[in-house]
């Protein structure tokens, strides 16, 4: 029932956010970083101080709060909960000012576009939707999924959305006109999370199957798997310039990948000094993927 501020660089507690009464489910970070929204099953949303710990405000549902995202201003925040609607709030007074209302099931997730005239929904009704920010207009909806839609998340220019579903899919959206484009298929088990790297050309999906896998954002292929064994990937995400991977998973630690080979290999290098032996190249590479040298000025071992 509490979230907690660490120092990156020393992994020192700076504070803990108490208030809550149930389990934190969300925490997020104002664009300016000076406050913090948390999302919790007590049915509310809090804003607190990010250098004091202090609390701000409440702002309730009349369900558990699934999620809580800022405009990219500051300026709002929209909650989602299991009332079945999303609520946008001024972010200074925590004033309501708008319900989405629409959605027949749990709503578990919403995003703005980048712009912050339209903010999109996922939903346990199967479905997204897609709402103007300025009127609570109900503008689309996105139908298409046969299970619960987990995650929402736009491209860097807001033409298109990527769904994530426990029908084991991904699904990738015009939003302009609500089309499907095209459904990432190849997980055995929920989709968690989808989200695009920083330059719109490739998705990464997270699943219950113990994987996360990144696809072609054009052609909707899927290009490798990063596999976690038999414990669920929850989430996945990229760093800032798209070279590598963060998964969080299920048995309670988090892995770092290089999204790309070429930087994989140069690790590989550096850190061993030799060129990998192809036991070791098909171990962390995949069997797929064909044998390259490490070091390539260097003698090739055990090929």
């Amino acid at each position: 029932d509490t979230a907690k501020v660490w120092e990156a660089p020393t992994g020192q507690e700076l504070l803990t956010l108490s208030g809550h009464t149930d389990d934190v489910l969300r925490a997020a970070w104002s664009p300016d970083d000076a406050r913090i929204v948390t999302a919790s099953r007590d049915g509310s949303a809090k804003v607190w101080d990010a250098q004091t710990g202090q609390e701000l405000f409440t702002l309730g549902h009349a369900d558990q709060v699934t999620h809580a995202a800022w405009s990219s201003d500051g300026t709002h925040i929209v909650t989602t909960s299991r009332d079945h609607t999303a609520t946008v709030w001024g972010a200074d007074t925590g004033t309501e000012l708008l319900t989405l209302s629409g959605h027949t099931g749990w709503v578990e997730h919403a995003a703005w576009n980048p712009d912050d005239t339209r903010i999109v929904t996922a939903s346990a009704d199967k479905t997204a939707k897609v709402w103007d920010a300025q009127k609570g207009e109900d503008l689309f909806t996105l139908s298409g999924h046969t299970d619960t839609v987990n995650q929402v998340a736009w491209n860097s220019d807001g033409t298109l959305i990527v769904t994530a579903s426990n029908d084991y899919t991904a699904k990738v959206w015009d939003t302009q006109t609500g089309q499907e484009l095209f459904t990432l298929s190849g997980h055995t088990s929920w989709v968690y999370h989808a989200d695009w790297n920083p330059d719109d050309t490739r998705i990464l999906t997270a699943s219950d199957d113990g994987s996360a896998k990144m696809w072609d954002a054009q052609t909707g292929e899927e290009l490798f798997t990063l596999s976690e064994d038999t414990w669920g990937v929850n989430h996945a995400a990229w760093n800032s310039d798209g070279t590598r991977i963060v998964t969080a998973n299920d048995d309670g630690s988090a892995r770092i990948y290089f999204a790309r080979i070429d930087d994989l290999i140069g690790f590989a290098c550096i850190r061993t000094g030799r060129n990998m032996t192809l036991e070791e190249w098909q171990y962390y590479m995949g069997s797929d993927v064909p044998y390259q040298p490490t070091c390539p000025n260097l003698p090739e071992r055990g090929r």
